[in-house]
């Protein structure tokens, strides 16, 4: 009888410690969030149309030291606001991976530095929905942005032209 509950009471210890393991490894190790700025390329404003606009760029905060990182191939990314509603909920491996290919020809390349608009592919606010992307069910994305109307509008949420499909099988999304 008395190894029966030494067993049992192995048995309890041993499912705790890989609960507290398992619990451990899933927490959420960076929060994942969009920053902007007021856009100072006035050109590009008014070729919109808008009288202001946001250039949004994606950023990871690691939990355990509060370092920050912030990520964007289209322009500055440093010293923006947060824009609200954009803290992703859940774990988030691909800001590096969607920075990394969105360089110029890269598999989440909005094509920014084409003067055309019609030959782009999407703009900072579909580079950073990229960025903010949790999983094939999406994620937050920058709705909050001025001028973001206009952009999803021309470009959807991820970009046209292929992007969304290219950047979500490059990066795993």
């Amino acid at each position: 009888m008395k190894k029966i509950i030494i067993s049992m009471m192995c048995a309890c210890f041993f499912i705790t410690i890989m609960a507290v393991i398992s619990a451990q490894a899933s927490e959420k190790k960076y929060e994942v969030y969009a920053r902007y700025l007021p856009l100072e390329e006035k050109d590009w404003v008014t070729l919109w149309g808008l009288k202001e606009a946001h250039h949004t760029y994606y950023c990871e905060k690691k939990k355990s030291s509060g370092t920050e990182k912030c990520y964007s191939r289209t322009g500055r990314s440093e010293e923006g606001k947060k824009l609200s509603n954009t803290t992703s909920n859940e774990n988030n491996t691909n800001v590096k991976c969607v920075y990394d290919n969105a360089k110029k020809g890269g598999a989440c390349d909005v094509k920014q530095y084409i003067s055309n608009p019609a030959n782009r592919r999407g703009t900072c606010h579909q580079e950073t929905n990229h960025g903010l992307r949790t999983g094939k069910n999406g994620g937050p994305t920058v709705s909050d942005a001025k001028g973001y109307w206009v952009t999803k509008m021309v470009y959807g949420t991820y970009g046209k032209d292929g992007l969304e499909k290219d950047c979500k099988a490059k990066c795993n999304q």
